[in-house]
């Protein structure tokens, strides 16, 4: 599900696997916070701790970047 949504984003859009979050994630999520009344933050740290870090290995980082090559979505799927 990830996958397909992601690659809904539009035209010029790249995705592509990662091993980390990059340090502009931490911009996306504060970003996203502010459209909702109550949000759990979840930095670069916790999300490279959770799942880039996991000792299950079985979480796959997704970073799609824009035409410009800025960060606009992240996903991670097992």
């Amino acid at each position: 599900r990830a996958r397909a949504r992601l690659a809904r984003l539009g035209a010029g859009h790249a995705c592509d696997e990662a091993r980390s979050f990059p340090p502009e994630v931490d911009a996306l999520v504060r970003s996203v916070e502010r459209r909702f009344e109550w949000m759990t933050r979840r930095d670069r740290d916790w999300l490279d701790w959770r799942f880039a870090r996991g000792p299950s290995g079985l979480h796959r980082i997704l970073l799609c970047r824009d035409p410009a090559g800025a960060l606009a979505a992240y996903a991670v799927v097992q």
